[in-house]
């Protein structure tokens, strides 16, 4: 009789714990789709300004190099 609580015991922990997981994981999976979307939705307002998506070059150009129309990246650099 213990033996067979002890087993139902650990049989409804592994399914807390699991149910646990599969909440992380959906948790991860939207936060990583909301980023995505506000990068997007930053990359449009970039290009509605002009500034023709800052927010995913700045990171492969040096802070000081120079774009087509002669500004700088440090131009373009956003604070969040």
């Amino acid at each position: 009789m213990l033996v067979a609580s002890r087993d139902a015991n650990a049989s409804e922990m592994a399914m807390q714990m699991l149910m646990l997981m599969q909440m992380e994981w959906k948790l991860k999976v939207e936060l990583e789709l909301e980023l995505k979307l506000k990068l997007e939705l930053e990359l449009e307002l970039d290009m509605a300004n002009g500034q023709w998506g800052s927010v995913y070059e700045n990171h492969k150009h040096s802070p000081t190099a120079a774009n087509d129309n002669g500004a700088t990246n440090m131009h373009f650099n956003k604070i969040s």
